[in-house]
């Protein structure tokens, strides 16, 4: 398009339209700067911030999942990165905070809270992805077996010192019964990946 052609078809949105372009930006802005900051009883915790400045403002979390496992020569695999689940009710979405070397290094936002004394239904047809593992623990409690492997590993150019680095996979089977299906949920990072089927429950 032309520089003529270009002017044109501003002159044609108008000054409405360039409004709403605004107000559609700054809203952009402001959902991205929500994701990144978290706000616990008026003390705003953002990257950067120490570990205990996120304990001080917003309390321990309602879980801890460590993440992102190194491959340590003697020691085996451990992990150098944490996440800290906080659930503030069904009217708020669960805030997931990434910490490294003691750091914030991530706020993000993983869907509707709940209410930890009716946490929701527990069927073979109510899990989903996404799902974190705090709110898969609260409807359905331990799972009837769980296995851990380790899905992948890469070294990683952030930190080429510390040597290999895994990528943990979990998953959990879920038993309801010889009338309902055996339900197998693959975990990756404290979140459900995927749901599959594998055949008829059993009594037990």
């Amino acid at each position: 398009m032309t520089q003529a052609g270009r002017h044109r078809r501003l002159l044609a949105v108008g000054p409405y339209g360039l409004v709403v372009g605004l107000l559609l930006f700054a809203l952009v802005l402001t959902a991205q700067a929500h994701a990144s900051s978290l706000r616990c009883d008026g003390e705003l915790i953002s990257r950067g911030d120490l570990r205990a400045q996120l304990r001080a403002a917003c309390g321990e979390p309602d879980m801890t999942v460590p993440v992102g496992h190194m491959q340590v020569t003697g020691a085996g695999l451990l992990p150098y990165e944490e996440l800290w689940y906080y659930n503030e009710g069904a009217r708020n979405f669960i805030r997931e905070v990434r910490l490294r070397d003691g750091r914030v290094a991530g706020i993000a936002s993983r869907g509707y809270g709940f209410n930890p004394d009716t946490p929701g239904s527990c069927g073979h047809r109510d899990f989903s992805p996404g799902m974190t593992r705090l709110e898969l623990l609260a409807r359905c409690g331990e799972p009837a077996d769980r296995h851990v492997r380790i899905m992948r590993d890469y070294l990683d150019p952030r930190r080429p010192q510390l040597g290999s680095t895994a990528v943990l996979e979990e998953q959990w089977v879920y038993n309801f019964g010889p009338h309902r299906f055996i339900r197998v949920l693959t975990l990756v990072d404290g979140r459900v990946r995927e749901v599959d089927s594998a055949g008829r429950g059993y009594r037990e």
